[in-house]
């Protein structure tokens, strides 16, 4: 049974967001210990900039996991909730001066993306006599996977950077990372693999000294198979098939050095949160159009992919009075968004036979959804929570007007 209160609100505003923190936390378990029963020094760190829903990044904090953040505003939400500063992990290609002294300062860690954050990071350190942990993001140079991210690990640039942190008395050079795009098993090992044969090309000494080897991101995560077959082709990967590939070579390897245990962490974002939030919107108007019927909704793209642009077709259905619809196969007709952009369509071949005040619900849309909607043409609606029957749990309160204003020069 669908939460009443989620689909009265939806009547009342027009659209709203739902999200269960259940199911976000149940995921990151779920995660953590697939990977944490073969390697046991595993530590999660959730991506903040895929949903910083603080409800979400309390769980992560109450779990003791770690915070991946990219930039000084996602820094600065980290320390709004009042996350573990030294659990912060900061990557991304711009670092502020501000951001980089906060995160040296209370122990956190850099993973260095460019000679400009080592510079950085040297002022810093010299200036204020503070001592930085420090890691380098590496570029493999993947064909496969190309990146402009991390530092090439066939240039010059990194072995002069090496040579820097390890010869420099106030930077800890103690970690290394990497993060693709590729969220197949077979891209997972080509990863993961670069990545060992990387470190077995090091001096030992520095080996010695790692305390951390983040692969970042990248995992598929728990969604209906229609919506993975647009992803991607074969079986879809469980988290335990991740773990079995990746943590059990990371295990493989740290046998082969004497007192080398690093952490093993991984940066989730979708894999953990997509379908932990749902999209409601109410049918507005109904009218045909050179016989094909237009189902309007007081909802748009924009509140499910930050543009205009559509990927995937998420996972749809329509609810009248709690119940939900059946499919008619032979009905023509499209539901579109509110906005005044033609190609504003978030279904091109809709079956359901729709009527004003019926509410259609789209899932798994946690992943960078609130974290890029823009105000256009309409702010943003309000977040409550799935998990509460028996109350109207907000989450986030629906922006004004004067919200949206408020920074404007007077």
């Amino acid at each position: 049974m669908r939460n009443q209160l989620v689909l009265d609100r939806c009547i009342e505003k027009g659209c709203v967001y739902s999200l269960s923190p259940k199911t976000f936390e149940k995921n990151l378990r779920e995660l953590n210990h697939s990977f944490s029963q073969i390697y046991k020094n595993t530590l999660v760190a959730y991506s903040y900039k895929t949903n910083y829903a603080t409800s979400l990044l309390d769980i992560v904090e109450k779990l003791s996991m770690g915070h991946e953040i990219v930039s000084e505003m996602e820094l600065n939400i980290s320390k709004k909730i009042k996350a573990s500063q030294n659990m912060i992990y900061f990557n991304g290609p711009i670092k502020t001066h501000a951001s980089i002294k906060s995160v040296i300062l209370n122990k956190g860690f850099i993973n260095i993306d460019s000679m400009e954050d080592v510079k950085l990071i040297e002022q810093i350190c010299s200036e204020n006599n503070l001592i930085a942990n420090v890691g380098i993001r590496l570029n493999f140079s993947l064909d496969d996977m190309p990146s402009r991210f991390g530092i090439d690990t066939n240039s010059d640039t990194l072995s002069i950077i090496i040579s820097k942190l390890i010869s420099n008395e106030k930077i800890n050079f103690c970690g290394l990372h990497c993060h693709y795009a590729g969220r197949s098993l077979s891209d997972w090992k080509t990863i993961t693999n670069k990545m060992i044969k990387f470190i077995q090309s090091l001096d030992k000494q520095i080996i010695s000294g790692l305390e951390y080897v983040s692969l970042g991101g990248g995992f598929y995560g728990p969604m209906p198979n229609s919506l993975f077959t647009q992803l991607s082709s074969g079986k879809m990967p469980s988290y335990k098939d991740y773990a079995s590939l990746i943590a059990t070579q990371f295990k493989e390897l740290t046998k082969k050095y004497e007192n080398f245990n690093p952490k093993l962490i991984i940066e989730p974002g979708t894999a953990v949160v997509a379908n932990s939030m749902k999209f409601y919107a109410a049918v507005r108007s109904v009218k045909k159009v050179n016989n094909k019927y237009i189902y309007t909704v007081d909802g748009s793209l924009f509140n499910l992919f930050g543009s205009i642009n559509k990927p995937v077709d998420l996972p749809l259905s329509a609810i009248r009075n709690n119940t939900e619809l059946k499919k008619n196969k032979d009905l023509n007709s499209i539901i579109s968004g509110y906005t005044c952009i033609e190609n504003d369509i978030i279904s091109s071949n809709n079956k359901y036979e729709l009527q004003v005040n019926d509410i259609i619900e789209v899932d798994c849309v946690g992943s960078y959804s609130i974290v890029m909607k823009p105000p256009f043409i309409r702010q943003m609606p309000e977040i409550v929570s799935e998990d509460n029957h028996e109350d109207l749990t907000f989450i986030k309160m629906e922006e004004t007007v004067e919200d949206v204003l408020s920074s404007f020069a007077k």
